[in-house]
């Protein structure tokens, strides 16, 4: 569809209603081999990379930390970090924004959310974004402004049932055309789920195959979006103070070390590698709270 179309508020408010277009019902329900090809933390034929957060009891980002200072661990057995740089480029995101009946005393705070995680980014940051009820659509995958984003959000009312796992989906597989190799998803949602085609199992293989990390907004209990997170090194906020949060998340993606390593396993079996990030605590430094995804999918041959 014609980018000019998709700037009509009309347009969007019936794109939003309970039960969207059967065409976009078809969108998130392409097989997922087909939808999204395998990915994983592998740089190259033999290289894992860790994208790794540190923080301190404060919530504060931790710096200035070296390759002496981490312990990685795969399948239980300790690699060898062979190298740690502190990451900071510009980052494609895609924003999954719940417009479901569940939303409805929310919905004001979620907008604002959405809009002031845009005005936090950075110039060379990128953003798609997806809306979810009954089922999931796509509603931009350019970069857009703030007050044309705002246009859009202004018209959506929340209604419908909740396709939260479809919605994650369909951003991971805009997310490969992504004009950076640095990617995540912010879900702005109450958490629930009950009208998905796509299952956990699915999503979740989805995201341990892709470099993704999963934030949320809005929601701050158990269930399967803070699984999502904990698995892919993000991390789950209630609403509350929008732009501090939205600052938090920042923050997080922009001060990053990456840690590489050359398994030890070298098994081209295509089997989940678990791995465990532990920490060094600098002397003087409190006890350090460490974020990492889970592992990876070996390669295949």
């Amino acid at each position: 569809m014609p980018a000019r179309n998709l700037r009509t508020a009309s347009w969007l408010a019936t794109l939003l209603s309970a039960v969207l277009p059967a065409s976009l019902a078809a969108q998130t329900t392409t097989p997922l081999t087909t939808e999204l090809p395998r990915e994983s933390l592998r740089l190259n034929v033999d290289l894992v990379l860790v994208p790794t957060t540190v923080a301190d009891p404060y919530g504060r980002m931790v710096s200035g930390l070296n390759v002496g200072h981490f312990r990685v661990f795969e399948d239980g057995v300790e690699q060898e970090v062979l190298k740690v740089h502190e990451e900071d480029r510009p980052i494609s995101v895609a924003i999954v924004y719940d417009v479901s009946g569940s939303m409805r005393q929310m919905v004001d705070a979620a907008r604002e959310a959405a809009l002031e995680f845009m005005r936090s980014a950075g110039p060379q940051d990128s953003f798609t974004m997806v809306a979810f009820s009954t089922t999931a659509a796509l509603i931009t995958d350019v970069h857009t402004t703030e007050d044309d984003l705002r246009d859009k959000l202004l018209t959506t009312s929340a209604k419908g049932r909740t396709a939260m796992l479809d919605g994650i989906y369909l951003a991971l597989a805009k997310l490969r055309n992504a004009p950076t190799d640095r990617r995540a998803i912010l879900v702005v949602t109450d958490g629930l789920e009950n009208n998905s085609r796509y299952s956990f199992k699915d999503v979740d293989r989805a995201l341990k195959e892709a470099e993704v990390q999963v934030y949320g907004m809005g929601y701050d209990g158990e269930g399967l979006l803070r699984r999502f997170a904990e698995s892919s090194g993000g991390r789950i906020f209630g609403l509350g103070d929008a732009r501090d949060t939205s600052t938090k998340i920042w923050t997080e993606l922009r001060n990053q070390y990456v840690l590489a390593y050359r398994p030890s396993n070298g098994k081209a079996d295509g089997l989940w590698r678990k791995i465990k990030v532990r920490l060094r605590t600098p002397k003087g430094m409190p006890p350090l709270q460490i974020y990492a995804k889970s592992g990876y999918y070996a390669p295949k041959r």
